[in-house]
């Protein structure tokens, strides 16, 4: 581990405890997301990247928020997962990592929030870029992926992350897995968003019923 990640480890846990925002707080310039300018949602404000409060609000009124994170190693080989214990719906199966956006919070500092609560304050802190938001009846979740410079440390495997536990997963063996369903989907788009492989800079996926035409002619 380097120095630069355990600084912005004990960064993001100081602030986590305090309730500070890592996107906002110039005393702990590293330990925010590096966002690109136009992803949607993102504007700039003397600060560097910061999510725009419309954006963040709009949809708190009607739908509940989370963020959700995928964190590969650097080989992107292997993926840190959560093999859930509850609610009833997950258990038994993989997501990534993440959790329910709390009132007022932006979501980059949500993601680091869940990350370092769910992974009992892990030494590294990955970069934790958004590349997406997945949409349905009743919720909104902001998507992030982050490269490591490393392996993901071993030591991760098994944490109690309070609602699960930590899974270190081989993507060559994520198939077999019982995964939740979207995640199905949503980990080798942040792999190949992560890795360039995608033209768009953002992703915007609503689940919605089929349309009507489709609809028809299915019956």
């Amino acid at each position: 581990m380097t120095s630069d990640d355990r600084n912005r480890c004990q960064s993001v846990k100081k602030l986590v405890r305090r309730g500070g925002d890592p996107a906002r707080d110039e005393d702990v310039d590293e330990v925010r997301c590096d966002l690109r300018a136009g992803h949607s949602g993102l504007c700039e404000d003397g600060h560097g990247m910061t999510w725009r409060a419309a954006e963040t609000s709009r949809a708190a009124e009607s739908a509940a928020r989370y963020v959700l994170g995928f964190v590969f190693d650097s080989s992107c080989r292997n993926v840190l997962m959560i093999y859930k214990n509850k609610p009833d719906w997950q258990k038994d199966k993989l997501n990534g990592l993440g959790g329910k956006i709390r009132e007022g919070e932006a979501p980059d500092y949500a993601m680091y929030r869940e990350f370092v609560e769910e992974t009992g304050g892990c030494e590294v802190t990955p970069r934790f870029e958004p590349f997406g938001r997945l949409r349905g009846t009743g919720f909104e979740v902001w998507l992030f992926h982050a490269r490591l410079r490393t392996e993901i440390p071993p030591g991760l495997q098994g944490v109690d992350a309070g609602e699960g536990d930590c899974q270190i997963v081989l993507l060559s063996d994520f198939p077999n897995w019982p995964v939740v369903p979207n995640a199905r989907y949503l980990v080798p788009m942040a792999r190949n968003h992560m890795l360039g492989l995608d033209r768009a800079k953002f992703l915007d996926v609503q689940e919605t019923d089929l349309p009507d035409w489709a609809a028809e002619r299915s019956t």
